[in-house]
């Protein structure tokens, strides 16, 4: 690319032992209208191209650092899910871990629980004299809880204090067919609700007012109570009896965090472009 007021000339001669064609010339470079000699004409280079180069770079960083500051805040998730299984009645601790302050800034904290059943049975023997309509339901129970942390939600109210994940079924029973009370034969005034695979969920954001507690670099305990369920109405004297149903699940909890913080940034981009200035 040729220099800013850099003139370069050459004149083209006729070959003077033939007389024809065109040779070319030295090449002359002027500047303002006075010839250079070579080591002037590398010194003028070397200046001008050392000036170019220092307004591209500054410009290139000026560009970098206006793109990082007006940038948003690039958002992630932080997901940690525990699983517990067995036959209620039982109680397991689940341990998560905090998060790291030094990450960048906590937005949110969510909890949702998971609780699936499969199996189990529940029969219901009408032993009053009328004929009744009785409605029969069979699962599992699950509450939350944790002295580490909260688990209130934005609306001030506990998170998956009692989940009840459960089948139902209504059966229509003859009175009393004469085998007393604890006692069933498979007659007309029985039914028998047999398990099957059921699920069922609860989720909540923590209140902002505790969202601390989530914060740090060490670990937090939740409890999952897993309780047995099961319920039947509608006839004075229906009496019942179950099989427990096994019960799963997972309790997740979930960090919603930018980073770093956009003050940050611009604190970073304004120093770096007082710093071109300078330089400049």
């Amino acid at each position: 690319m040729p220099l800013r007021g850099v003139r370069i000339e050459q004149k083209n001669r006729r070959n003077k032992r033939t007389g024809r064609g065109l040779r070319f010339g030295p090449i002359e470079i002027k500047i303002g209208g006075q010839r250079l000699r070579p080591r002037a004409v590398r010194f003028v280079e070397k200046k001008e191209r050392i000036v170019v180069m220092r307004k591209a770079i500054t410009l290139g960083l000026v560009a970098v650092v206006l793109g990082v500051v007006s940038a948003p805040a690039a958002a992630d998730v932080i997901t940690q899910t525990e699983l517990f299984s067995g036959t209620p009645d039982f109680v397991v601790p689940l341990t998560f871990d905090r998060f790291d302050p030094s990450m960048g800034t906590l937005l949110s904290v969510e909890i949702e629980m998971i609780l699936n059943i499969d199996g189990g049975y529940l029969l219901v023997d009408n032993d009053g004299v009328d004929p009744a309509v009785v409605h029969a339901e069979l699962g599992s129970s699950g509450n939350l809880s944790s002295v580490d942390v909260s688990l209130t939600n934005v609306l001030g109210q506990p998170i998956a204090s009692n989940l009840v994940t459960f089948q139902d079924d209504d059966f229509s029973l003859a009175g009393e067919d004469g085998d007393g009370p604890n006692n069933q034969n498979n007659g007309p005034d029985e039914a028998t609700l047999t398990g099957g695979a059921y699920s069922n969920s609860d989720s909540g954001f923590i209140h902002a007012a505790f969202m601390g507690n989530y914060i740090g670099i060490t670990t937090f305990d939740i409890l999952a109570d897993i309780n047995q369920y099961f319920s039947h109405s509608g006839g004075s004297g229906v009496e019942g009896a179950f099989g427990p149903v096994f019960a799963d699940g997972q309790v997740t909890v979930t960090y919603n965090w930018i980073v770093p913080e956009p003050s940050t940034l611009s604190l970073l981009g304004f120093g770096a472009l007082a710093l071109i200035r300078r330089r400049s």
